[in-house]
């Protein structure tokens, strides 16, 4: 198009600069039963276009560091410690049973492994002003630590899931100078299947919960939940099907908190406003990005940074543009 072949339409707008979307291949693929096929639809999947309307930058993008070379490596989760620390849950996408934790520096250099004998599947939280946190595990439950990096640190939701269909929500108070040694508190029980990530919102009353797929669905959910009710008030519906949420996040942009769901088959990052117990699309967060390619986990630091990971390893943090 840029030697001025195409069409005629096309090539005005681009030489007008009147361009007010931009289109971004994507792989999509229908997930089926078939224990031979389905790999390969998920690891090639077909040629799709989505379109994306432009808007006013809201944040900056950088890449920090990129965690492991291998292209099909997936991340898990990112939960940034301190200024030059941050804990990566990653692993190569062929192994699905666990993820290691390895705290890296600013640099994507490994500073210290916490054990190699720990799994980290989905959430790893600091605790007690960052200074410490515990990688989560996945054994026969899912216990998920919601992602919380408020300086002096003291409490944390946690969403333990036995896979029965119902999820217990529990606050943990730090009661000594040792991070891990806490008291819980049942605080509600939701109704929920096997989930991948949660989060809570700054008023502590609303969760969002991210199931992994179940049949007859054959796609990840995101539910909200208004504690102690223990059924879900709103389940988010995307403006484009199929995607595929991979982590949820709130998040507070041009002073107004919303929800941000990670969508890593299409290469997007939803903005949802969260008003009136209902979930509904705003936007999408940093459209066109060429270095926002396939994200997969989401957090937030103390200096209002949100730290966003990419298959392939990939970190990036994006920083409001006040």
């Amino acid at each position: 198009m840029r030697c001025g072949r195409g069409s005629e339409e096309a090539v005005q707008k681009l030489t007008t600069k009147q361009v007010t979307t931009v289109c971004r291949p994507v792989l999509r693929f229908s997930a089926t039963q078939d224990a031979v096929f389905e790999p390969m639809r998920d690891y090639m999947g077909s040629a799709a276009k989505m379109e994306m309307a432009m808007s006013a930058p809201e944040v900056t993008v950088m890449e920090q560091f990129r965690c492991r070379e291998d292209p099909d490596t997936d991340v898990y989760h990112v939960c940034p410690m301190t200024e030059d620390k941050v804990w990566v849950s990653c692993e190569p996408s062929i192994m699905r049973e666990g993820a290691t934790s390895e705290k890296l520096n600013a640099d994507g250099e490994v500073v210290n492994t916490y054990k190699e004998d720990v799994r980290a599947k989905v959430t790893c939280v600091p605790r007690k002003n960052g200074s410490s946190l515990h990688p989560t595990q996945r054994m026969g439950n899912i216990r998920t630590d919601a992602k919380r990096t408020e300086p002096q640190l003291t409490r944390f939701f946690e969403l333990d899931n036995d896979l029965t269909g119902q999820a217990t929500v529990f606050t943990n108070q730090i009661v000594s100078e040792n991070p891990l040694k806490t008291e819980s508190t049942k605080e509600c029980t939701v109704t929920c299947g096997a989930h991948r990530a949660f989060d809570v919102d700054a008023s502590e009353q609303l969760f969002v919960v991210l199931e992994e797929a179940q049949a007859p669905d054959l796609q990840r959910t995101v539910r909200l939940y208004r504690r102690p009710q223990p059924d879900a008030i709103a389940t988010y519906s995307p403006p484009v099907a199929p995607f595929q949420p991979s982590d949820v996040c709130f998040y507070t942009l041009g002073g107004h908190e919303v929800l941000l769901v990670a969508d890593e088959l299409n290469d997007a990052i939803h903005v949802v406003n969260v008003q009136d117990g209902r979930l509904s699309f705003a936007r999408y967060l940093a459209p066109g990005c060429p270095l926002l390619v396939q994200p997969t986990a989401l957090n937030t630091d103390t200096r209002g940074r949100l730290w966003v990971a990419c298959r392939g390893g990939t970190i990036l943090t994006c920083t409001p543009i006040s």
